[in-house]
This record gives structure tokens, C-alpha cells and sequence, in this order.
């Protein structure tokens, strides 16, 4: 990624009196100073990694919170109708 023109780097030193294999050399040693500076930073298509593997493990840990609340309701379920069934057999027998 390129964040100085260098022709346009060059083309200013050398008006500026600067002679043409100097103004080159440091319009190239900018280009690559800058270039080193830059190349830790996220690029777009990091991001966009980032955000699909964000996105795997948000439906992965969804999906694994949706089994543990079914399976939570299917005991309250069975705790319920089995309360039922003992209160159904105490009210049967002392009838």
C-alpha cells in the first residue's frame, strides 16, 4: 500500500535543488519507512476475516446455549409431570 507518490516526492526535491540520485534514494527510503510502519495495521480483508470467524464462533456458542435450554426445559418438563403423577396417586389413594 502506497501512502506517498513517489514520482511526485521526487519531482518536488529535485525542484528544490535536491540532485536527481539523492532525491531518489530518499523518496524511496520514505516509501519504504513508511511501508514498515504501516504493515502491522489491519487491512479490510483482515477485518473481514476477523468478523466471519467472530461470526462461526457466535452461532457455535448460540447454538450450544439453545441445547443446554432445551435440555434444562425437557428436565423441568419431566419434574413437573412427575410431581403431577405423585400428587395424581396421593389423591387417588386417600380418596
Amino acid at each position: 500500500m502506497a501512502l506517498i507518490d513517489k514520482l511526485r516526492f521526487h519531482t518536488i526535491l529535485t525542484r528544490g535543488g535536491i540532485p536527481d540520485a539523492p532525491a531518489i534514494e530518499f523518496a524511496d527510503a520514505l516509501q519504504d519507512t513508511f511501508d514498515e510502519q504501516t504493515s502491522p495495521l489491519a487491512t479490510k480483508a483482515d477485518v473481514e476475516r476477523l468478523g466471519e470467524r467472530l461470526s462461526a464462533h457466535f452461532e457455535r456458542s448460540i447454538l450450544a446455549l439453545e441445547a443446554r435450554q432445551s435440555r434444562a426445559m425437557l428436565t423441568w418438563i419431566g419434574i413437573i409431570l412427575a410431581a403431577i403423577a405423585i400428587a395424581t396417586g396421593i389423591n387417588i389413594a386417600f380418596r
